[in-house]
């Protein structure tokens, strides 16, 4: 990991900027429910230079 840090210059970070959930279906039974669904996000990714 550090051999990495030190070949890119710098550290880096990735954030969620945006999750959105996509409802398919729901199956429900007393206490109990399942959903069927898509999670879309989208990725925020920077790098800082230490230099």
């Amino acid at each position: 990991m550090r051999r990495q840090r030190a070949a890119l210059g710098g550290e880096g970070y990735a954030a969620i900027k945006h999750m959105a959930f996509h409802q398919a279906r729901v199956f429900a039974s007393g206490e109990h429910a399942v959903f069927e669904a898509t999670l879309d996000w989208m990725l925020n990714c920077r790098m800082e230079s230490r230099r």
